[in-house]
């Protein structure tokens, strides 16, 4: 069986100014106040610390890309420690749009969103919608399969979600998007 995936086209693009304008707005918003040392402290729920993480982030570029291969705990974090991680998790998941860390996040900011946005400007709100809008239209590829053995060599698409949006309607209803559900053609 052969199997491959192929990203599909988007509408959103994220230029270098719109990088620039969501890094200074992480930015802001540093050092967190609960960062990938403490969360998994809180997680953990010892009296030890972490040893799974051992660089405290003071700046974004303290986070590491191999930090965000192995994090989950972004729900112990407050809405300007989740504004500060956006910066880095766009990044990473525009290199990696399989990031798990991604959907970690993105639930966690679908939780903390409505405190979020009231910390930001009008300006600071577009540009973290911009950045949402753009994660999510880079959301989609089409996986591609056929049974190489079979007579009939049909081949199978399949419209795949790296992020699940459809579980943050706080999140799809500023990016102007409606859930998607699964289409069988």
């Amino acid at each position: 069986m052969g199997y491959f995936t192929i990203p599909l086209p988007t509408t959103t693009q994220f230029s270098e100014h719109s990088r620039k304008k969501l890094y200074s707005l992480s930015k802001r918003f540093s050092p967190p106040r609960v960062d990938f040392l403490s969360a998994d402290y809180l997680d953990s729920g010892s009296t030890q610390p972490s040893t799974r993480f051992n660089n405290p982030h003071k700046t974004i570029e303290d986070v590491k890309t191999a930090e965000l291969q192995t994090f989950r705990e972004f729900s112990f974090m407050t809405p300007a420690d989740l504004i500060f991680y956006l910066s880095p998790i766009l990044d990473a998941h525009t290199k990696d749009p399989s990031l798990e860390a991604t959907d970690f996040f993105i639930y966690s900011l679908e939780r903390k969103l409505e405190d979020a946005l009231k910390l930001l400007s009008s300006k600071e709100e577009e540009t973290l919608i911009q950045a949402l809008t753009y994660m999510y239209e880079h959301n989609w590829q089409a996986a591609v399969t056929t049974n190489e053995s079979s007579l009939d060599s049909i081949l199978h698409i399949e419209i795949q979600l790296m992020i699940d949006f459809q579980s943050c309607p706080d999140i799809l209803q500023p990016i102007n998007r409606k859930s998607h559900s699964e289409k069988v053609f």
